[in-house]
C-alpha cells in the first residue's frame, strides 16, 4: 500500500475499528511475529541506553527512553484491546444465564 493510501485510510479511521483491528491482529498468526521483532527492538534500545550517562546525555537518553515506551505501547494497546474484549463477553455470558 503506498504511502498516501495509508495515510488516507489513518485519517478515515475510526477509533472503534482500529479497536477492531487490534482485535483481529492479536489473533492473526502474525502476531507473534510482531512481538518477538519488538522485544529484539527493545533489548536493542535497553542496550543503548545503558551506554548513556543521564547526566551527560540528557537529551539522547530521554529519546532513547521514548522509543522504548513507544515500542512497548503497540502491545499494551492491543492487549488492552484484548482484555476488554474478553471481559465483555464474560458479561455478556453472566447476563444471559
Amino acid at each position: 500500500m503506498r504511502l498516501s493510501n495509508v495515510q488516507s485510510t489513518i485519517h478515515e479511521m475510526t477509533g472503534e475499528a482500529m479497536k477492531e483491528l487490534f482485535l483481529e491482529l492479536s489473533r492473526s498468526v502474525y502476531w507473534p511475529a510482531i512481538l518477538k521483532y519488538l522485544d529484539e527492538r527493545s533489548e536493542f534500545i535497553v542496550g543503548g541506553l545503558k551506554t548513556l550517562d543521564p547526566f551527560r546525555e540528557p537529551t539522547q537518553t530521554a529519546r532513547t527512553q521514548g522509543l522504548l515506551l513507544g515500542l512497548r505501547d503497540l502491545e499494551d494497546a492491543v492487549n488492552s484491546q484484548v482484555d476488554d474484549e474478553e471481559a465483555r463477553i464474560k458479561d455478556q455470558e453472566k447476563d444471559n444465564k
